[in-house]
């Protein structure tokens, strides 16, 4: 399986100066299964006279035809402008503490507003037993339905002080598998070309 990562929000390192000529040029390889492209405003190269900038995306695809998966490491800001007239499931990320979620909240409703998406899936970090993970996840839910309008389908939990070793959150693969039927529903409508594309909202106070 090949995977690439591409950084476009404001703490991610600039872009080499060839990517913005040729975005393949600016891959960096971390292994044999993962590659690197750091793109701290990129993005906004490709923005339209309607204010999209999904043209970033099929330039990615282009760039990196190998790829079976790409992961956007990006500000809601950048997002609302990447996601415009896609199909997109974007995962909030989130820590088991209040300043947190509210972060994630903000940018759950900027992509409803800007984009209308209006399902979401959370990547809470938290520890196994963290008494406060549930609870979070439900408020976070609720203020999604209540004041939205928008589902929060799939939770999962990483731990950020866990062993490597030790197996993922047992949620992780059936969010993960209903992010692959995401990108099965829109190649079916002709509405993304493949590979899959999970949207990731980032959360400034989360995994620092």
């Amino acid at each position: 399986m090949g995977a690439a990562r591409s950084r476009s929000a404001a703490s991610s390192p600039p872009p080499q100066e060839l990517a913005v000529l040729d975005l393949a040029a600016g891959i960096e390889p971390l292994s044999a299964f993962v590659s690197y492209l750091p793109a701290r405003g990129l993005p906004r190269a490709y923005v339209d006279t309607r204010g999209s900038s999904s043209g970033f995306i099929d330039a990615l695809h282009a760039a990196a035809p190998q790829a079976e998966v790409i992961l956007l490491h990006a500000d809601p800001l950048d997002l609302a402008r990447l996601f415009k007239r896609r199909a997109a499931r974007p995962i909030l990320l989130g820590a088991d503490h209040p300043e947190s979620i509210k972060h994630a909240y903000a940018a759950c409703k900027l992509l409803v507003q800007r984009c209308a998406l209006m399902s979401f899936d959370l990547l809470l970090a938290a520890a196994p037993h963290s008494p406060r993970a549930v609870p979070i996840a439900q408020s976070l839910a609720d203020c999604a339905d209540n004041f939205l309008g928008a589902t929060l389908l799939h939770t999962a939990l990483v731990d950020p002080a866990g062993d490597p070793n030790e197996p993922p959150d047992e949620a992780l693969a059936p969010l993960l598998a209903a992010q692959l039927m995401l990108d099965e529903t829109a190649r079916g409508l002709g509405a993304m070309p493949p590979p899959l594309l999970p949207a990731q909202t980032l959360n400034r106070s989360v995994l620092r």
